[in-house]
């Protein structure tokens, strides 16, 4: 029970103050109880609070066409990317070649849509290996703590720093 300084109890209180107003013959409202049952996990509140994002939503179905697309490129053009032809060099686009074609003739849609699985691939693959080195590197640190934790720590902020360094660079 929450109490103030004087020892007065807060719950009993806000029951006082509603007795009395009954009794007054002020008409009380329903008091809103959320449902009991089982409590919400953070995984669900995050879910939860995703599926009802707009930006969420566009961005989880471009992400899905590229990963068809990168799986299946057939299913979006029918033309060999490396199909070139000179007679076709620098065309603008047009109904059928969404892109135009490139200074040898080649066609830059077909080219960008069989060029999704090499991006994919080399997204997903920096991702395990960062995830790996990441969980290694954590866990020692996490272990041994101390000294090498310090270290790993620094050799962090010495890699965070790079970017700041080379960027003012430009």
């Amino acid at each position: 029970m929450s109490e103030d300084g004087e020892g007065r109890d807060f719950a009993t209180e806000e029951a006082e103050a509603v007795a009395q107003s009954a009794l007054a013959g002020e008409v009380l409202t329903e008091i809103e109880l959320e449902p009991v049952g089982k409590p919400a996990s953070l995984w669900g509140d995050a879910w939860k609070e995703l599926r009802t994002s707009p930006i969420f939503i566009i961005s989880a179905l471009l992400i899905l066409v590229f990963i068809v697309m990168a799986i299946t490129p057939s299913l979006f053009t029918d033309a060999d990317p490396r199909a070139c032809n000179l007679r076709d060099s620098l065309e603008r686009p047009s109904a059928g070649h969404w892109f135009g074609f490139d200074l040898q003739g080649c066609d830059y849609y077909a080219r960008t849509v069989y060029g999704a699985q090499v991006s994919i691939s080399i997204g997903i693959i920096v991702t395990v290996f960062a995830v790996i080195i990441a969980v290694i590197l954590g866990s020692l640190a996490g272990y041994y703590g101390g000294f090498l934790d310090t270290i790993i720590a620094r050799m962090l902020m010495l890699h965070q720093a790079k970017a700041g360094v080379f960027s003012m660079a430009s």
